[in-house]
């Protein structure tokens, strides 16, 4: 089964954008060798995870108090910040601006962003299937594309271009082979850097495994 097809099934509410890039996607995945049934059916349900069902195109930043409670629970961002309660604190910041600020402080400084004060954060924050995130990404997706995605951030969501990102860093990854013994955990490490959402990933993997009648 195609993955297009597949997309279509199981993502009713699929953005234009991104089942359109399915449908011309076939020649990439089989450059990029996910071209059978496990490697497919577990980079289909990273995508789907991480695009909630084709319909996210920008990573939101619109956290609420209890969102950066439970990050800060988990360890998450708390180098940004001084304590819990000035973590917290950023929600009431996160409803005036989307979350401006917040991706500033956190993404600045790293992943090829200047540092807050440049808007880098908030401008190179997660798009895409995959949710190309930093400006070192950006940059090198939209050379393999063949697009400047570093001026034109919003090119990863174009349907010439939108499956490119999230197959070259399905194939730089090497998920291919840990999709070929089954481990979603080890694949999920690779795309999240960590297991955020770990169970959510396995009901979408689950999902796709039944439409392809794999095990």
């Amino acid at each position: 089964m195609r993955a297009y097809d597949l997309a279509k099934s199981l993502c009713p509410n699929g953005r234009p954008n991104y089942l359109a890039a399915f449908a011309a996607g076939d020649a990439l995945l089989a450059e990029k060798r996910i071209d059978r049934p496990l490697r497919l059916a577990h980079f289909l349900a990273q995508v789907f995870h991480e695009s909630d069902g084709l319909t996210v195109t920008v990573e939101s930043g619109r956290y609420t108090a209890q969102n950066l409670a439970d990050m800060w629970d988990r360890k998450v961002w708390r180098r940004y910040f001084a304590s819990r309660e000035a973590m917290i604190a950023m929600a009431a910041q996160c409803r005036i601006d989307g979350g401006e600020r917040l991706f500033s402080i956190v993404y600045g400084g790293r992943m090829g962003n200047g540092d807050a004060a440049t808007g880098d954060g908030w401008r190179y924050r997660g798009r895409g299937l995959l949710q190309t995130t930093g400006k070192d990404a950006y940059r090198r997706c939209g050379a393999l594309c063949g697009a400047d995605f570093v001026a034109e951030p919003d090119l990863v969501l174009d349907p010439r271009y939108a499956l490119v990102p999230a197959a070259a860093e399905w194939a730089e990854g090497g998920c291919n082979a840990a999709a070929d013994r089954d481990d979603l955990e080890a694949v999920t490490r690779v795309v999240n850097g960590g297991t955020i959402g770990l169970a959510s990933r396995a009901r979408w993997l689950t999902r796709v495994k039944r439409a392809m009648a794999i095990g």
